[in-house]
């Protein structure tokens, strides 16, 4: 998947963000849903979204950098310990086909890739 995130606080703060309009690189995350190190709240909420939507994820901390074993750890200063909301612009999703599968052991999937204009 690759998407556009921006993080804030319940009262509007944007303490994170993909975007260059609110202090990031302007450069969209690109993820392997069940493969790449995610937040929890983002993993569950990211699938349930269409190509181009804008979703509004109102996250608990134990789903975000709170959450026990988080696989990425959360910038100092950064409200960890808060409910947040995580803004998501999915920009493309792709549909992975699995190429083969030895008894369930190892799986190699091949991932078609479309150049998106500006990015």
């Amino acid at each position: 998947v690759i998407y556009h995130c921006t993080i804030r606080t319940l009262d509007g703060v944007v303490v994170e963000s993909t975007r260059s309009e609110h202090g990031g690189k302007g450069i969209p995350i690109r993820h392997v849903l069940g493969k790449s190190k995610m937040l929890l709240g983002l993993l569950e909420g990211i699938p349930s979204m269409l190509k181009g939507e804008v979703a509004m994820f109102k996250v608990k901390p134990q789903l975000h950098y709170s959450e026990d074993d988080c696989p990425i750890s959360a910038p100092d200063g950064f409200p960890k310990d808060d409910e947040l909301h995580f803004e998501i612009e999915l920009i493309e999703f792709f549909k992975a086909k699995v190429v083969t599968e030895d008894l369930g052991v190892v799986k190699k999937v091949q991932v078609s890739i479309i150049l998106l204009h500006g990015l």
